[in-house]
């Protein structure tokens, strides 16, 4: 039993490690961007939707979406999120 104990704690280490550690090496160089205007009329055109909410109807079956916007709160900062990631993932080595 007590493997197993020391099994977990050490995988949940690893985890908490590669977390910190990508939450580091996430620069503005290494993520997606998205795409411009003219890639998203082009895909558009491509699947024949005349905005990116008729994809969405067209794609989200009607009892999953939701009629109203979700209450979550105000947004925060890229900084900010990336900052309390980094503090749930410290927590995680304690």
């Amino acid at each position: 039993m007590h493997h197993k104990v020391l099994i977990m704690s050490i995988t949940r280490r690893i985890a908490s490690l590669r977390l910190i550690y990508t939450v580091r090496s996430y620069s503005f160089v290494n993520r997606h961007i998205g795409p411009n205007d003219q890639e998203i009329d082009t895909m558009l055109g491509t699947i024949d939707c005349t905005s990116l909410d008729d994809m969405i109807y067209k794609i989200v079956p009607d009892n999953i979406r939701r009629a109203e916007p979700m209450k979550i709160g105000k947004g925060t900062s890229e900084y900010a999120a990336l900052n309390y990631l980094k503090e749930m993932a410290k927590k995680n080595l304690d």
